[in-house]
């Protein structure tokens, strides 16, 4: 009986030592967010009006999915 409980109670600590809590997970999902907000929100609001100005369409374009890409990179390289 007492191996049993000491088996499974390993398991257990293996378990937990495997998973990560849906609490932690949701706060580094909020961490890597708001690096990414921060990333979209530089590049929109202060860098690109200053760039942009006299630019085509087509460079105007290619500077946005630059700012995009940076901002992307940052979500998929978790912050």
């Amino acid at each position: 009986m007492q191996a049993q409980t000491d088996e499974r109670e390993m398991r257990l600590a293996e378990f937990r030592a495997a998973h990560v809590s849906v609490a932690d997970v949701r706060a580094e999902w909020g961490r890597v967010t708001a690096r990414a907000t921060r990333v979209l929100r530089q590049k929109f609001e202060e860098e690109l009006p200053v760039m942009l100005v006299g630019r085509s369409a087509a460079e105007i374009q290619e500077l946005n999915m630059r700012a995009i890409d940076q901002a992307l990179d940052t979500l998929h390289r978790g912050g």
